[in-house]
């Protein structure tokens, strides 16, 4: 041994040493280097690790094995705090590495509640299993998701079951949108979904469907039928149909067509045959009774006096409109005055839409007219009256307007006004259209809200607006 005994009274002193001099199984020395005390195995001298000193390098074990069933770690501070490894699980001749962290952290355990941060669990080994039957087990697969990406699952806040593709499930509190979703289903399968429906067969759209022995209890705002030339539409059993007051029907179709109804289909109570062309006719019925209108005028055999009989049966009352005589000459039409129908000229019955008709003199003569001067009919128009002016008027006369809300309306390049026209300063709210005027026209200052559409000038007239928000478009030929 290198080194001596001495000095026994205080125990015994090793005499530290610069450089190694163990040479002999047992020799214990201190080297001066970094004041270890070492021991001596035969082949090499290594440092003995002391229970108190806190320096690594003085207390740093290698190349040993622990056994796990008596080596035990314990708290600094509360030293019956104790941890220990198990180790019965590895298998035999096996050595396994538990990688530790670059950072400080806590160790997750099988049956303690923890919260995972920044970890990436691989679905092929990842399962979650029931808290009762372990042998149930569920995994997630994410090889549809593209590279390189995240996709985000996110749970309603509340608990639920998941849908699946191929489950049966039942849906609540759902709303799809159809113009990014498709709906697969036919006919008979939305009919079993329905609880509430009447009636079978196929969905039906608005487009020319094709409806098979319906029953149909009453019809709201119906605007047309449309039948074959020539063919009768039998409307049959009066307690099938329901006549609304406000309701209307319209029958559209070639000459000759007919209406038919019938109480029990034995016979006609009532038949409505029309000689129109490809006019159409209209059955309304209303507060006041039953009102039958067409859109153009009828042909009577000579000598009839009775041209229209209704017999409908227990919904309504008979009705009968009875005419007057024949008709009694070219030009003329049948026309309601309110209280009878009566025979009147064409000519006559465009009085009926305005007010006042202004034409020639012939017309005024003959009754087809009212003045033949324009301006002696605004003169008498109120506020808010309508003037026709013929094609036939030619009075030549400055007009002056000073009347508020009036119309004057011509029927077109023929209908001239063969002077000026000028909207005085009062004149608003006024309409012209649909005739020809040969001299200036002039808005005057502090006129306004005119309306002149559709009207012709020369090249050599004025067209001057001193008023505010009139309204005018004219032509200069």
């Amino acid at each position: 041994m290198a080194t001596g005994y001495k000095n026994f009274q205080k125990g015994i002193g090793l005499v530290p040493k610069t450089t190694s001099e163990n040479s002999i199984v047992g020799d214990l020395e201190i080297l001066l280097s970094n004041g270890k005390l070492n021991y001596f195995n035969s082949g090499t001298s290594s440092p003995v690790v002391t229970e108190q000193h806190a320096s690594q390098d003085a207390n740093r074990l290698k190349n040993k094995d622990l056994d796990d069933s008596t080596t035990r770690l314990i708290n600094s501070t509360d030293t019956s705090k104790k941890a220990k490894f198990d180790l019965s699980s590895v298998p035999g001749s096996t050595t396994v590495t538990l990688t530790v962290p670059a950072a400080t952290d806590t160790l997750i355990g099988r049956g303690t509640a923890d919260t995972l941060t920044n970890k990436t669990l691989i679905d092929d080994s990842t399962l979650i299993a029931d808290s009762s039957d372990p042998t149930k087990k569920v995994k997630f697969d994410v090889q549809s998701t593209h590279p390189s990406s995240t996709t985000t699952l996110s749970l309603p806040d509340t608990t639920d079951v998941i849908v699946a593709r191929n489950t049966s499930d039942t849906l609540t509190n759902k709303t799809l949108n159809l113009s990014n979703n498709t709906l697969i289903a036919t006919s008979a399968q939305i009919a079993s979904s329905v609880t509430d429906e009447t009636g079978s067969g196929l969905l039906v759209f608005n487009n020319t469907p094709t409806i098979i022995t319906p029953t149909i209890n009453t019809i709201n705002g119906v605007q047309q039928i449309n039948n074959n030339p020539g063919n009768t539409m039998y409307i049959s059993s009066a307690d099938a149909i329901s006549v609304l007051a406000s309701g209307a029907v319209g029958i559209y179709s070639g000459n000759n067509s007919q209406l038919a109804l019938n109480s029990d289909g034995t016979g006609n109570l009532g038949e409505i045959s029309f000689d129109i062309g490809t006019a159409a006719s209209v059955a309304k019925v209303n507060s006041s009774g039953l009102t039958i209108g067409l859109s153009k005028s009828l042909k009577f055999a000579s000598g009839a006096s009775k041209i229209l009989t209704m017999n409908v049966g227990a919904l309504v009352n008979d009705y009968t409109i009875t005419l007057p005589s024949n008709q009694p000459s070219t030009g003329t039409a049948l026309y309601y005055n309110g209280s009878d129908y009566v025979w009147q000229s064409v000519a006559t019955a465009k009085k009926t839409k305005y007010d006042v008709v202004v034409g020639s003199a012939a017309e005024v003569t003959a009754g087809s007219a009212d003045y033949s001067s324009l301006q002696g009919a605004i003169n008498t128009l109120p506020t808010g009256g309508s003037i026709l002016v013929s094609s036939n008027y030619s009075t030549v006369e400055n007009i002056t307007i000073s009347t508020d809300s009036i119309l004057i309306e011509g029927q077109g390049n023929k209908s001239v006004i063969n002077g000026t026209v000028t909207l005085s300063a009062t004149t608003d709210n006024c309409s012209i259209s649909n005739l020809r005027i040969t001299g200036n026209v002039t808005l005057t200052a502090g006129c306004k809200y005119n309306i002149l559409t559709n009207f012709w000038v020369p090249s050599s007239a004025t067209i001057t607006d001193n008023g505010t928000s009139n309204y005018i478009v004219g032509i200069q030929e």
